[in-house]
């Protein structure tokens, strides 16, 4: 006669505070070389998308001490839309905005309070473009720039405490993400319903650069130091 089974368990659910660790953990294996940023994308998806928490396991496992579990039982944060959401780059839903930045043998600039569409595309060929988002209204939660460089170039000047999220690539180029020296939002701080700028695209003889700055300094002579 076998001896009865355990009786099953249910499954617990994983709550926001749970996410938001798993978040840290892939916000850092990022900082330390550990995952690119696509990688981070995807992971970072995956976790606010899951609804158990052993689902949460599976995304780090591979990336903390093998004798170790990730710890989900963290204080809440203080998580106020003021302290990580821009006032001037709020979401104005919108079917409108500028749709495209067209540097063709010259320059193009766009800055200040402006509304930028949903999908924004911005070609450079041998030329240069400047697109500041730190003021502009963004038309929905996620926008999408799509950025491409030939011959040429494209700034993009993104709100600390606003998303970035990359796809894009560099061929006999450069397609780069950085933070102004000036940052003081790490991307782990940013609550999960922070806007979000998706940038895809192509850097070809030429580049695409994204800073991500805060809204209170003369970015261009930072970046002409």
């Amino acid at each position: 006669m076998t001896e009865a089974a355990e009786p099953h368990l249910p499954r617990k659910r994983a709550t926001d505070d749970e996410r938001q660790n798993v978040a840290d953990i892939l916000s850092e294996a990022m900082s330390n070389g550990q995952l690119n940023y696509q990688e981070f994308d995807d992971r970072s998806k995956q976790a606010w998308a899951t609804t158990y928490r052993d689902e949460l396991d599976a995304i780090v496992i591979d990336l903390i001490d093998p004798n170790t579990r990730p710890s989900f039982n963290v204080p809440e944060r203080p998580r106020s839309r003021e302290v990580f959401i821009p006032k001037a780059a709020h979401v104005a839903p919108s079917d409108g905005g500028t749709k495209r930045s067209l540097g063709l043998l010259g320059a193009t600039s766009l800055s200040g309070d402006w509304l930028v569409a949903r999908n924004h595309v911005s070609i450079a060929l041998m030329g240069g473009n400047y697109v500041d988002l730190r003021e502009a209204r963004f038309a929905a939660q996620e926008i999408t720039i799509s950025a491409w460089a030939v011959m040429g170039g494209i700034q993009i000047i993104v709100p600390e405490n606003v998303r970035v999220l990359s796809e894009g690539h560099g061929f006999i180029g450069a397609f780069v993400i950085r933070d102004d020296e000036n940052v003081s939002i790490p991307v782990s701080a940013l609550p999960a319903d922070a806007p979000a700028v998706r940038i895809v695209g192509l850097g070809f003889m030429g580049a695409v650069d994204v800073v991500r700055a805060p809204l209170d300094i003369d970015i261009q002579e930072e970046l002409d130091k």
